[in-house]
């Protein structure tokens, strides 16, 4: 839900006028990581993305039993 593909907005990006709007969390953590040689903050970005997501699923396994009673667990 929250995570995008790598290689479009990438591609997208590499025009400079377009850099600042397509800029998603996937390019962002390869740019400043990468290109910026910023590797703590490039890891803390991408584990917070890992987590929301994880809670994201979790929250949706949750209503999910509670409506349906069923869940992946």
């Amino acid at each position: 839900m929250i995570t995008i593909g790598f290689d479009r907005p990438y591609v997208i990006g590499n025009v400079a006028g377009v850099r600042d709007y397509s800029d998603v969390l996937s390019t962002f953590v390869y740019r400043i990581g990468m290109e910026s040689g910023q590797y703590t903050l490039a890891t803390v970005v991408g584990l917070f993305q890992a987590v929301v997501g994880l809670i994201f699923v979790l929250g949706a396994n949750y209503a999910s039993k509670k409506l349906t009673d069923e869940s992946i667990m």
